[in-house]
């Protein structure tokens, strides 16, 4: 509220919170979550104007309910408290004290564009802290207790150690992990493999921007989920647009994109591994203790004296040419939790004490006496996530011994510019419902019908369907309840199973094997879908 506004209480304190890009609006925001200022307190947001990557950003702090002065208006008032999560030297012209803190998991970049060509990471150098030799920040926020070194001499003594309160609350989530897996539609028997890319040359998609495509060409999809997270800058940069258009195919695959503003901490605590590049959210994953396969160690990015710089180093690379699900299995099964957590300490310092080192530093500033120890907030949960599934998929078969077959199913969505699986015999399940390429369908050995449909309608499209597409062996449709399936032999079947794909799959993989079962099982994702009972030539009305 500006001076002079009527409002229903007096704020007594001033507090401005400084965003300059959207990555530092996030790292603030989580920080003022685990604030406990008292409600006479005032919270503003100001812009600091310069920044490539915020574009629209007034408006979304508007859209979160915040009030935005304007930079000259900011400059006008005296401050009880003013949080950045940046260092420019505009800041040496806002009055009252100046917090400091981490954009995100420690310093790490050491972009020489924002750093005056030293080789401290962004954030601590004498460039950025001091203006006209004088410090600008009253305390300087430190993850780590080693990023002291790092400092110029004459603001060493404005350093704290404040930890990191978004590791703290990640930490502290752990038992919400399977919620957030249902919120994000994974499956109990899947594993979330999360794809996390910041932004630049250097970046998961710098350097492989069909890792996602690969990724979900290469797991088989009923028993692996794949995420993507994407740093804020990325949006900035191409537009969402853009990224979407690049994404095309792995999205209309089922993967599942993360939106920068709302999900990624859930998304992280759902993974059952990493595949990430130096940002902070690979940092936080190996923190956690979670398998983490590096596509990019960052380079020049980052500070080769720092313990990112080790920690990378450390890590398991991933070859994204190579045999994605053999590396990812690898990963799973040979994972040591503790492997990494000498690296990530150093990052990560005072574990669990971040919300109580920051409001001791707050109030301090403030002039408010010491406080008890502050809740510590859950993490924001994702929106419910919805994705497609895939319209064609390349399925691969073993039919189990004995005469109760059994078949080991294995679908793997059939990604635009990607090969099928090199392994066993693949044949290709396009469901003509979410699939309407003619390639894809006229090279399909089995072509179903996912929406639920009246004999009637069945009857009717069964035989028109074979007949248009003469590659195909068999079609399915899905009924109110079960299905039924036609193969070109005129022969017709009723199955008690509602996924017309998953029983065609079996039935055709059963006849291709010669074998004639009267009952089957479909085992995928360690999972067995029991199929139900096969009824030959059911009695429907005449095809």
């Amino acid at each position: 509220m500006g001076a002079g506004q009527r409002g229903t209480w007096r704020a007594e304190r001033r507090v401005l919170v400084v965003v300059r890009n959207f990555t530092t609006l996030d790292r603030l925001l989580s920080v003022l979550d685990v604030l406990e200022l008292d409600g006479f307190t005032e919270v503003e947001f100001t812009v600091d104007a310069g920044s490539a990557f915020a574009h629209g950003i007034a408006d979304h702090v508007r859209r979160l309910g915040g009030t935005v002065l304007p930079w000259s208006e900011a400059r006008a008032v005296r401050w009880d408290l003013v949080l950045a999560a940046h260092v420019t030297p505009e800041l040496a012209e806002l009055a009252g004290p100046l917090l400091t803190v981490p954009h995100g998991a420690g310093y790490r970049r050491v972009p020489p564009s924002t750093s005056g060509g030293e080789t401290s990471p962004a954030g601590l150098t004498r460039a950025e802290l001091l203006h006209e030799g004088r410090p600008v920040p009253a305390r300087i926020g430190l993850s780590h207790q080693e990023q002291l070194a790092h400092l110029p001499a004459e603001v060493r003594d404005r350093a704290v150690v404040i930890g990191d309160p978004v590791m703290d609350r990640l930490r502290a989530s752990h038992d919400l992990r399977h919620r957030y897996r249902g919120l994000l539609g994974v499956e109990p028997h899947q594993r979330l493999v999360v794809i996390n890319s910041t932004w630049g040359e250097h970046s998961t998609l710098g350097v492989a921007p069909d890792l996602p495509h690969r990724l979900l060409a290469q797991l088989p999809a009923d028993a692996y989920r794949v995420a993507l997270v994407q740093h804020w800058n990325i949006r900035q940069a191409h537009s969402g647009f853009e990224v979407d258009r690049v994404l095309r195919g792995a999205l209309e695959c089922g993967l599942i994109a993360v939106p920068p503003e709302r999900g990624w901490h859930a998304a992280l605590m759902a993974a059952d591994l990493v595949v990430g590049d130096h940002g902070s959210v690979t940092l936080y994953a190996a923190a956690l203790g979670k398998p983490v396969l590096l596509t990019s160690d960052g380079g020049p990015e980052v500070d080769p004296t720092s313990a990112d710089a080790r920690l990378w180093a450390a890590s398991e690379r991933v070859s994204v040419g190579g045999d994605l699900r053999s590396q990812v299995d690898t990963a799973l099964l040979r994972h040591d939790p503790r492997r990494l957590r000498e690296f990530t300490d150093r990052v990560l310092g005072v574990p669990g004490q971040s919300a109580r080192l920051l409001n001791d530093v707050v109030r301090e500033l403030v002039d408010l006496p010491p406080a008890p120890p502050p809740r510590l907030p859950p993490l924001p949960e994702p929106a419910r996530v919805e994705t497609p599934t895939a319209g064609s998929h390349w399925c691969v078969a073993k039919i189990g011994p004995g005469t109760g077959a059994r078949v080991e199913l294995e679908r793997f969505p059939a990604v635009a510019g990607q090969s099928p699986p090199t392994a066993g015999d693949p044949f290709l399940v396009v469901d003509t419902q979410r699939e309407v390429d003619e390639v894809r369908r006229s090279n399909a050995e089995v072509l179903v019908s996912s929406e639920r449909w009246s004999e009637q309608h069945a009857r009717a499209w069964l035989p028109d369907v074979l007949d248009r597409y003469p590659g195909a062996a068999l079609a399915a449709a899905r009924l109110d309840a079960g299905c039924v399936l036609r193969f070109r032999d005129q022969a017709v079947h009723a199955l008690d199973h509602d996924d017309p794909a998953v029983a065609a799959a079996a039935l055709y993989a059963l006849r291709v094997a010669g074998h004639d079962a009267a009952r089957f099982d479909v085992t995928f994702a360690r999972v067995v879908v029991k199929v139900g009972t096969l009824s030959r030539n059911p009695v429907l009305p005449r095809f």
